[in-house]
């Protein structure tokens, strides 16, 4: 017979492996991003221009390896009160394990909801302090759990938003007739995402009224209208799937093997 805990650590390994999937194809991605850079003529400012970004669309695909990610790290944690509660009473339809951005929402999902139905204390009080609210105010809408509850909220009525971004300060490539020209240490302080207008950029590389840059650096793919929608996905992805493996799964190991009384102590810190 296997552990308990198996088919959890099973559902982090598929996670991992989407996640690995994910960063191919982004990077894959990067390859086809340009960004478009206009003349912007003005007495005695030749070299002043504006940028107009221009990216393509990431593909739906990504979206749905995402969400099969995302699938499978919040199944896990669902394992785990399944199998608590198995172990140590019954298990109903309920069950789950919540995730809560206040103190009044998880009791409402533990006290009204009965989510943690024949969960022993001890281990109702660890799932209490892993939840978002336990931070400040700012801190909780960039929490692992909150992350990825505002994701598979989403994903469940419509497909990922996802949008392509470029981190300030970009390496800028101009391809000229002899060799290319490397751009850089433009006035770009900020972020900026597909449709972009960035303007009064000084260029004194460029000649041409019009032409097509390149960007060799800071192109990444970011989510679409959430708090931390200046990361790229695979850092904000990186960040869930690590959190629940090591910092969630091994809080409950001391309940399915032979223990002491001392070991529970120690999972609840």
């Amino acid at each position: 017979m296997g552990h308990p805990l198996d088919g959890v650590r099973e559902r982090i390994t598929r996670a991992e492996a989407h996640l690995a999937t994910i960063n191919s194809e982004i990077r894959s991605h990067k390859d086809k991003c340009t960004v478009f850079a206009r003349a912007r003529r003005q007495p005695d400012q030749e070299s002043i221009f504006d940028l107009y970004a221009s990216f393509p669309e990431p593909s739906l695909s990504l979206s749905c390896v995402i969400s099969d990610c995302l699938s499978n790290l919040r199944t896990a944690l669902d394992y785990i009160v399944h199998e608590l509660a198995a172990k140590y009473g019954e298990v109903v339809i309920h069950n789950m394990f919540p995730i809560s951005n206040t103190s009044h929402a998880f009791n409402r999902q533990v006290e009204e909801r009965d989510r943690l139905h024949d969960v022993p204390e001890v281990a109702r009080t660890i799932i209490a302090n892993l939840q978002p609210y336990q931070g400040t105010r700012v801190k909780r809408f960039w929490h692992p759990l909150y992350v990825l509850n505002r994701l598979t909220n989403t994903d469940k009525t419509r497909l990922l938003p996802l949008i392509v971004a470029c981190a300030p300060h970009p390496t800028f490539v101009l391809n000229g007739s002899h060799s290319p020209t490397r751009i850089e240490g433009l006035s770009i302080a900020k972020a900026f995402h597909d449709g972009a207008r960035i303007t009064n950029q000084r260029i004194p590389e460029i000649v041409a009224d019009e032409v097509t840059l390149r960007i060799e650096q800071g192109v990444y793919v970011a989510f679409r209208d959430v708090p931390w929608g200046e990361s790229p996905v695979e850092s904000v992805l990186t960040n869930v799937v690590e959190f629940i493996k090591d910092d969630v799964v091994p809080k409950f190991e001391p309940f399915f093997d032979r223990h002491s009384p001392q070991l529970v102590s120690v999972a609840r810190k």
